[in-house]
């Protein structure tokens, strides 16, 4: 039992451990990354050049 179940007893497990027991956690962070680089990319190419 971690902290916050003995704090409180209605918690349950997480969502990472829920995603690892039915086998979705890779799926889940892969297309997390990939959402999180195509965001990066496109908020560089919304800046204005820099001056060389």
């Amino acid at each position: 039992m971690d902290d916050a179940t003995a704090i409180n007893p209605h918690i349950g497990s997480s969502f990472q451990d829920y995603l690892e027991a039915e086998g979705l956690r890779a799926e889940v962070d892969s297309a997390a990354l990939r959402d999180l680089a195509d965001w990066l990319i496109a908020n560089e190419a919304k800046k204005p050049p820099r001056p060389r």
